[in-house]
């Protein structure tokens, strides 16, 4: 797909690189599905056109939407309920999920409110797990915890991926709310 993406001219690459896609999403297995996303989703969209309203597509948005979680009073209130080691966790790993949901609600297919509806709800758990300035004197260096990540509602630890997923999911769902806004 990498090498599609960088040479869109040539049909035949294009064409065996979005086969590829769709064979990793129909072979992967359901228990792996989300660990594919944001990069299958990604790669689609700049392969195919109709890529929102393909059917592997719509399937990894419903395993995406049936994760979230919906409790108002919840701390995880946006957040994904994920499979690790056999136990449903929710976590910072979930956000992979935010870019895909930016792509959906850009994109008109046939599940699109509901891509948007689940992104802000998704971007409300982002802010839940990001450090604010009044919380940062519990941390060694309270200068460099401000605007981490943590793993957890209950696990400080900030690693970089956790970070850098949520500046990248973050920044794909501002584009997806501005081009949402203007009609597509």
């Amino acid at each position: 797909a990498t090498i599609s993406i960088s040479n869109k001219e040539d049909a035949d690459i294009n064409t065996l690189a979005n086969e590829v896609c769709l064979m990793c999403m129909k072979e992967v297995p359901l228990k792996s599905k989300m660990s594919t996303i944001p990069w299958i989703v990604d790669a689609q969209y700049k392969l195919a056109i109709d890529a929102a309203e393909q059917p592997a597509m719509q399937e990894l948005l419903q395993i995406a939407l049936s994760a979230q979680i919906h409790e108002k009073d919840s701390d995880l209130l946006g957040g994904f309920s994920l499979v690790s080691g056999g136990t449903k966790i929710v976590d910072a790993r979930g956000i992979r999920i935010v870019p895909m949901l930016a792509q959906f609600s850009q994109t008109p297919n046939p599940n699109q409110s509901k891509a948007i509806r689940a992104l802000t709800k998704a971007i409300r758990f982002v802010m839940q797990l990001t450090t604010r300035e009044q919380r940062t004197h519990r941390f060694i260096n309270p200068t460099l915890s401000k605007g981490g990540v943590r793993v957890a509602t209950w696990d400080a630890s900030m690693p970089t991926e956790a970070s850098a997923m949520a500046l990248f999911g973050i920044s794909r769902a501002i584009e997806a709310f501005r081009v949402a806004s203007k009609g597509n």
